[in-house]
């Protein structure tokens, strides 16, 4: 169980973890459409031979499942290193913890290079290894995964093999009656890939990273405040607005004067929220070299500096 120390510092870890997690699911279906327009204009503008066309649906091919690798990895990578325990920590690499100039650092590179060993093999096993780590739901729809990775197989043939088939796309599709290694493999229509990659994208977001969007820096902040004497003196509801669902908090009239340790901690959390608000004041600076603060306060105010963030 944590403590509320730890879970200070944990929230602070996973105070961008929401707008992250949005990022990737915007850059990812804005991309997918991009493609779908560009696969039309192609079609409207050239006319392109048969042979052409099959080039140009596999480069297609490439194109989106890239993508779709990217989101995964992307949202995992974050996921990972927002909840480390979530990894398995006897497996760092000694370099990394050589390399890392800060513990927040060494979660990250770690976290990203865990994602990226995950999203290996075929797709079914790559989803459920994938989901498993963040809800007990972890399971997509078996035809929806199989199509999926049949279209990675028939990628990997067109990549590494002139778009023949190879024993592993034989044995992963399920064709060995009729396919031949050697055999010349057709790509799949760009409007399958285009639904099946959005669909997929789509639902994984549903069942993992929609699970997460709670973790910003507004709960961040709330649990910071939480954690010092400030929150005794005047409780966080009655000094700030507190918007979970846009990430956001909004600064109220204070109701009392502060006593002078308290103010400069108030003007820290003050510079946070926008750093031009305490007029003519090194609040930073303040807050770090402020000696009356008790370890509870200056663990919090450490962490924060480690992993700054702001509205």
């Amino acid at each position: 169980m944590q403590t509320n120390k730890e879970f200070v510092y944990a929230a602070i870890i996973r105070a961008g973890l929401s707008s992250r997690l949005k990022h990737h699911l915007k850059v990812a279906t804005d991309t997918l459409e991009d493609y779908r327009l560009y696969h039309r204009e192609i079609l409207d503008r050239a006319s392109l031979t048969p042979n052409l066309r099959r080039i140009h649906d596999f480069t297609l091919l490439v194109g989106y499942l890239a993508q779709l690798e990217a989101y995964v990895t992307g949202v995992t990578a974050d996921l990972l290193a927002s909840f480390p325990e979530k990894m398995e920590w006897k497996e760092i690499p000694l370099k990394n913890i050589l390399t890392a100039g800060s513990t927040h650092q060494l979660l990250r590179q770690t976290a990203k290079e865990k994602a990226d060993s995950l999203w290996k093999g075929p797709v079914p096993n790559m989803a459920a290894a994938t989901l498993e780590r963040f809800t007990k739901k972890d399971k997509m729809e078996q035809s929806l995964l199989s199509e999926l990775d049949k279209m990675k197989c028939g990628r990997n043939a067109f990549v590494h093999n002139g778009g023949k088939a190879d024993q592993t796309y034989i044995d992963r599709v399920g064709c060995k009656r009729d396919m031949r290694v050697g055999d010349r493999i057709e790509p799949p229509r760009p409007e399958d890939v285009h639904r099946a990659v959005s669909r997929f994208v789509q639902e994984f977001h549903s069942q993992g990273p929609a699970k997460y969007l709670q973790w910003g820096r507004a709960m961040a902040f709330r649990e910071m405040w939480k954690q010092t004497r400030l929150d005794a003196v005047i409780p966080f509801e009655q000094v700030w607005e507190y918007y979970p669902d846009d990430d956001m908090v909004m600064p109220k009239e204070l109701p009392h004067r502060l006593s002078h340790g308290e103010q400069i901690l108030y003007d820290f959390f003050l510079g946070i929220y926008n750093s031009d608000l305490p007029a003519g004041k090194a609040w930073l600076p303040d807050a770090m070299q402020y000696g009356g603060f008790p370890d509870a306060e200056r663990k919090v105010i450490n962490a924060w500096k480690e992993i700054p963030f702001f509205f």
